[in-house]
């Protein structure tokens, strides 16, 4: 991509200047005018194909800005810059809003930061997938189709109600098929995902309602979820629920 907008630092002394791009930060110089031998320069760097003006002109800016490069690596930028003698005003550090980040400071006060965007890890995408795992539970919990639901249990699942009765896959499965336990509500929201190599806790708060035995109930719970990949799926292994508030008949 042509870059097409290009910095101006406003200098005070070019020499000082170019030690710092040109020898410090690996900056060629493209071109450099003059209106008369003497007067203040006006210039063009480069490095690594992003684009910069230096300005000697006092009219043209002051002193103290600052920009912005995007850059494969800002860790090898920091090694470099560090090899040539030039120490950042900020090391790299991953920011709260995404990319990893770095701020060096030239001698008048002009301010490069130097930042590479981070690709989603490992952990992030899995933890995405966990997440399309308890909402499509959710569905098919709704569905009331007992084989859908069995397929996110693995076959030793348990759970444990929040009245402490514990139960098992077989059985709560045939309590779907048979139409005593039906569910026209499952919800999950404030997610919050651990994985621990192919094992993972997800935790959520939700609403459960349906009917049991032809009563109807609906419980405002947390639930917590222990997940384990088996043969490329994430299946629970344990369910533990907690009411957070009463429930109350539909």
């Amino acid at each position: 991509m042509v870059q097409t907008v290009t910095p101006q630092f406003r200098i005070t002394n070019a020499r000082r200047s170019l030690a710092f791009y040109v020898d410090g930060l690996g900056f060629q110089v493209d071109w450099e005018h003059r209106f008369e031998p003497g007067y203040p320069v006006f210039m063009q760097l480069t490095r690594a194909g992003q684009t910069l003006f230096l300005t000697e002109h006092a009219g043209d800016c002051q002193v103290g800005g600052a920009a912005y490069f995007v850059v494969p690596d800002v860790d090898a930028c920091h090694n470099d810059f560090v090899g040539r003698g030039v120490m950042p005003t900020q090391p790299p550090a991953t920011m709260s809003w995404g990319p990893r980040e770095m701020v060096v400071t030239d001698p008048d006060g002009n301010r490069l930061r130097f930042a590479t965007p981070l690709q989603p890890t490992v952990s992030s995408k899995l933890q995405e997938d966990l997440i399309r795992v308890a909402h499509d539970w959710d569905r098919a919990m709704v569905g009331n189709d007992a084989d859908e639901i069995g397929h996110y249990m693995a076959d030793d699942w348990i759970i444990v109600g929040s009245d402490g009765k514990v139960g098992d896959k077989a059985t709560f499965l045939e309590l779907v098929r048979s139409g005593a336990l039906t569910h026209d509500e499952m919800t999950s929201e404030d997610l919050d995902v651990r994985v621990y190599g192919d094992t993972a806790v997800v935790t959520a708060r939700g609403v459960s309602g349906g009917k049991y035995q032809d009563q109807p109930f609906r419980e405002v719970e947390r639930s917590s979820c222990v997940f384990v990949s088996q043969e490329g799926h994430w299946r629970c292994v344990l369910t533990h629920l907690s009411r957070l508030a009463q429930g109350k008949a539909l």
